[in-house]
């Protein structure tokens, strides 16, 4: 019996490895609009990001989901100042700051679209960020499967333009994490 246990362990492993990735494609039609800094939100194709929309140059994702009263959300912002500079820099990643307030999550009450604007701008103007902020509400956190902030996704497409989850970090990111994984 123990003569036939190491050869029904390298069938399992190759029966596992051969069967290409083990994730499904992840594709979430949500689009979340532009926040302006005049409080304009803006939404439609050339002024709000969806995951099916995005340019087919681009070959990684890095969306950041964050919140402006979150301390972690807070502490990662210089290095998420950073990886925006050093991404836009490039043609083949992107990417995206999506805020929310802290009480967007499971809350039966979420937040107004305008009471979000109102402490997302006062949170992009202290802080000075310079970077594009994109709006989420409670039901498209829920879509991307946010549990609480700040939380980072990293995504990938394969050969045939679907996109992968590659990376998610569910606590504040560093600069050198984030580099490992999009290989600037």
């Amino acid at each position: 019996m123990k003569h036939l246990i190491a050869p029904l362990f390298i069938l399992l492993a190759f029966v596992m490895t051969s069967c290409g990735p083990s994730v499904p494609p992840w594709q979430p039609a949500t689009e979340f609009p532009l926040l302006k800094s005049d409080g304009t939100v803006l939404s439609g194709k050339t002024q709000s990001i969806s995951i099916t929309g995005i340019s087919d140059d681009i070959e990684i994702l890095v969306l950041n989901f964050f919140a402006p009263k979150c301390p972690p959300c807070i502490e990662e912002l210089p290095e998420l100042k950073e990886i925006a500079k050093i991404i836009s820099s490039t043609d083949k990643v992107s990417f995206y700051a999506i805020g929310s307030t802290l009480n967007s999550l499971d809350n039966p009450k979420p937040p107004t679209q305008e009471e979000m604007v109102e402490e997302l701008l006062e949170f992009i103007d202290f802080y000075k960020i310079d970077y594009p902020v994109y709006l989420a509400e409670s039901h498209k956190l829920q879509d991307f499967g946010i549990t609480g902030f700040p939380e980072t996704i990293i995504l990938y497409r394969d050969k045939e333009r679907k996109w992968y989850v590659k990376r998610k970090y569910v606590s504040r990111i560093n600069l050198n994490n984030i580099l490992d994984f999009i290989k600037l």
